[in-house]
Order: structure tokens, then sequence, then C-alpha cells
């Protein structure tokens, strides 16, 4: 982070387990996100009337750069180990999101390949392709690669695109289609 952590608390008097946690929690943020800029965390205390069972409040401001701040509010009146933790988790989530919308991961798909159908097999339901590029190589496919159709009328010479997926005996075609 550009800037320390910061943690204040109202109303009550931070115990050294509860500030390890927060600067464990923050550390664990900023391993998820590695630009985070700053953590503020306030932690308020049930006040000076705690016998009626007021929660305890934890805020976590959380900025990024070219981001609108995250900021999450929880209330725990149990524990407030646990208003901590749920307050950093939904940060963490929040922080998830944001890495999601803020990443241009397009997923790609390779075009598909071309080649030539070497050999057939008819009768047993399967050929071999030859890719056309260098050095080519023969693949396997299966009659179910194909429109029932296709199949049947498919001739050793002919062209052919396809997609090449890993098989349990090595790579083969999938999806293919004669063309023209």
């Amino acid at each position: 982070m550009e800037k320390p952590l910061s943690i204040t608390a109202h109303d009550f008097d931070l115990t050294a387990p509860v500030e390890a946690l927060i600067r464990k929690r923050a550390v664990q943020l900023e391993r998820f996100f590695p630009a985070l800029v700053s953590c503020s965390v306030i932690v308020r205390g049930p006040g000076r009337h705690h016998r009626t069972g007021a929660p305890f409040k934890v805020q976590i401001d959380v900025r990024m750069p070219g981001c609108e701040p995250l900021v999450v509010n929880r209330q725990s009146s149990a524990d407030m180990r646990v208003g901590v933790r749920n307050a950093f988790d939904a940060a963490r989530r929040q922080l998830e999101e944001a890495a999601r919308v803020r990443r241009v991961e397009v997923k790609r798909h390779e075009p598909p390949s071309v080649g030539r159908v070497a050999r057939l097999f008819a009768e047993q339901g399967y050929g071999f392709i030859e890719t056309l590029e260098q050095p080519s190589r023969e693949l396997y496919f299966h009659r179910n690669s194909l429109p029932a159709d296709d199949f049947n009328a498919l001739k050793p010479g002919q062209k052919v695109r396809f997609h090449e997926e890993r098989g349990d005996k090595g790579p083969q075609a999938s999806t293919v289609v004669v063309q023209g």
C-alpha cells in the first residue's frame, strides 16, 4: 500500500489480538490486490451503554488507483472479531469483483484449423485428418465429430475445418466440418 494501514477505535480500547487480526486481514487484501493505495479501518464499540447490547461496528475504506473507493460496513453484537472477519470478507469479495471488472481479459477462441482427410475407415466409423501446417500431422477423428450425413459423404482428400483437442490417446480432431 502506498499509505500505511490506518486503524481507529471509537468508544473502547482496541486489544492487541484484535489489532493483530485487522493487520493480518489487511495484508491478505493487499496480497490479493497489490495495487491498493490505502486501507482504513474504523471499529466502533458499543458506546458508554454497553449493557444495552449495542453492536460493534466495523467500517473498512479501501482505495485503489483509478477506482471509486470501496466502503464496507458490518456490525456484530456477539463479538468484535466476528464483525472484523465479516467486514474483511465483504471487502475481499468487493475487491474480487472490482478486479474482474478492471481486467480486460477476453476469452479468445482459436480459429478452426484446416486439413484434408488423409485416411478414412468408414465401416469402423473413424478416420485421420492431415493438417496443412508444416510439419504436417495426422489427427484421429470419429464419426461423431461430424453430422451423420457429412461422415457418410466424406472422401479421402476432402478439405475440412476442425478444432484440435486432447483425447485419451493423444491429440484428436473434434467439430469437423466439410469445406466447400
